[in-house]
């Protein structure tokens, strides 16, 4: 009986573990901006009547999700980026910025490289170098060995992106790989 209810249990913690955690609720004078943590770089960002997310990829969960205004991807990898998962979140009229790699696979995604801002809808998003914090993955390993390929945005760092919202015009997430 005591192994039935250990092992429940740690069913229901791996359940709770896929599960997006709390929304951060951050008020402003323009209204609230709320962002929830949905699962590793995959966040929703609500605010100024718009809806943002941020790597979407499984196992995070978008049953019943709100449809996306705009889609950002950062990499490649499939903790990045999920096709299933953006045909899931999106709508007629969704706009996709990313890695320069990412256009290859969503192809209706608009590129955007390490160093470029864009502006979307009264948005700035600003694509900056990320890297692994994995020591044996990061920038000290970035040496005359370790180029990055124009062509296929293969190397580390990665883009990530910095936005600033027209409702706080702040810098309001960064997006890691």
């Amino acid at each position: 009986m005591k192994l039935l209810a250990l092992v429940c249990f740690f069913f229901a913690v791996s359940y709770l573990a896929y599960s997006a955690a709390a929304p951060q609720i951050f008020p402003t004078a323009a209204g609230d901006v709320k962002v929830t943590p949905l699962y590793h770089a995959s966040t929703l960002i609500e605010a100024g009547g718009k809806t943002i997310y941020l790597d979407p990829s499984k196992p995070a969960k978008f049953v019943g999700s709100p449809k996306a205004d705009l889609i950002l991807i950062t990499d490649i990898h499939p903790d990045h980026m999920d096709p299933a998962s953006i045909a899931e979140i999106s709508k007629a009229g969704t706009d996709i910025l990313a890695a320069p790699a990412v256009v290859r696979t969503v192809t209706t995604a608009k590129p955007i490289a390490n160093g470029e801002t864009k502006t979307w809808q009264g948005w700035t998003i600003e694509a900056i170098p990320a890297y692994n914090l994995n020591p044996t993955r990061g920038p000290a390993q970035a040496n005359s060995s370790m180029t990055r390929d124009a062509e296929t945005d293969t190397c580390s760092p990665t883009a990530a992106c910095v936005f600033t919202s027209p409702v706080t015009r702040k810098a309001s997430r960064k997006c890691a790989t």
